[in-house]
């Protein structure tokens, strides 16, 4: 399906409180969406909620953890009764965890995974089946550019973003018949706080410099999440099944789709220099 005109639809996005989800709750504000926003972190939220209020429709906020069910029944059940439905569902909470895989605890996976595959599972799990019912709505998978290639010392948060990725692919060809729409968002480098709020806990000295440095470079070169917004409303429009955005994840998805075993010559590499 498409979606040409996003005015008067209402627009559900999670992690909306910084970063790429608060650049999506501007951009779609600015097509005339009725915004449903939420996210963990409450006062980062309430500032997104007037900015979003001094220049168009006040938005409904609320506190979410998204990797708890009984949250996201709560939240679900008061947007449906208050909008009576959702026609854009953006799946964006995320969170980050640097270090190698072997000094992960269980308590790192199902923190990177709560957030940011169950985020998505409870989504779909108590918004989709009023998309399925009006053959009508479309989904926004947020996931990565580490969803379609992995890196180094990311590995927890690599198996999360690939985990979206394949889940949105077989959504995507599912819900087709039901008029439902599915676009999974890959974004590169990007200067959003992700990279502020993430664990990182590396090994040795060497490992914490490259943590440091790729930090330093996510800052420096990441792209702003407004051109990524603008590039995943221009997807939807498109009914696009990847968008993956700009700052050197194109070069390097065509680079691991092309040339896989020199990238993972590449990857070990790196791993095995900072490690």
């Amino acid at each position: 399906m498409t979606m040409e005109s996003f005015s008067g639809k209402v627009v559900l996005i999670t992690g909306a409180a910084s970063g790429l989800g608060r650049a999506l709750a501007r951009e779609f504000s600015k097509e005339g969406a009725e915004l449903v926003l939420a996210d963990i972190k409450g006062e980062r939220l309430a500032g997104v909620g007037k900015e979003i209020a001094s220049t168009s429709k006040e938005p409904m906020t609320a506190v979410v953890d998204v990797s708890s069910k009984n949250d996201m029944k709560s939240f679900s059940e008061r947007v449906l009764e208050e909008k009576g439905r959702v026609d854009v569902l953006v799946n964006n909470a995320g969170v980050g965890l640097g270090g190698e895989l072997i000094d992960m605890t269980l308590d790192d996976w199902e923190w990177v995974m709560g957030v940011n595959f169950w985020g998505v599972v409870y989504g779909l799990h108590f918004f989709l089946p009023g998309m399925t019912e009006r053959r009508n709505g479309y989904i926004v998978n947020v996931a990565s550019a580490n969803g379609i290639f992995s890196f180094p010392f990311n590995g927890v948060y690599c198996a999360s973003k690939h985990a979206v990725v394949g889940l949105s692919d077989s959504l995507r060809a599912e819900l087709k018949r039901f008029g439902t729409g599915v676009t999974t968002v890959c974004p590169g480098m990007m200067r959003t706080n992700i990279v502020e709020d993430a664990l990182f806990k590396p090994c040795n000295e060497k490992s914490r410099q490259f943590m440091q440095k790729f930090v330093e470079d996510m800052d420096r070169n990441g792209a702003d999440p407004r051109i990524v917004a603008q590039g995943t409303l221009s997807a939807i429009r498109k009914n696009k099944p990847l968008y993956v955005s700009p700052r050197g994840a194109p070069p390097l998805y065509w680079f691991y789709r092309f040339f896989p075993g020199a990238y993972r010559w590449l990857i070990g590499e790196i791993a095995r220099r900072n490690g």
